[in-house]
């Protein structure tokens, strides 16, 4: 089965610069190389309208693929990985979502 594991985090106030190198120098190459991680990508919050504040938290997106979820996400436990204090892990939000359908691409 094919998933989709999203993360919204934010980094501690005053150690931005500090978080985006650790997650884009360390982290995303760290969870795309644990078994059944496929892809990892980051993404930047962008407010909807001229005048409202964007959200406060970055997402990243993981594709899995895999038979066992729970095996595959129980990779993640605390210890496994290493982490960055410069990580806000109250903002940590996390879901998953299993694939419905194959990717449609344009021709």
């Amino acid at each position: 089965m094919r998933y989709q594991l999203h993360l919204h985090t934010r980094p501690v106030p005053g150690r931005e610069e500090e978080y985006h190198r650790w997650y884009d120098e360390t982290h995303l190459a760290d969870v795309v190389g644990l078994r059944g991680f496929l892809t990892g990508e980051r993404f930047a919050p962008v407010p909807l309208a001229p005048d409202a504040p964007p959200p406060d938290t970055y997402l990243a997106v993981y594709e899995i693929e895999t038979d066992d979820l729970g095996a595959v996400l129980g990779q993640l436990r605390p210890g496994g990985l290493q982490i960055s204090d410069a990580l806000d892990v109250s903002s940590v939000r996390t879901e998953v979502f299993r694939s419905l359908t194959e990717k449609v691409t344009r021709a």
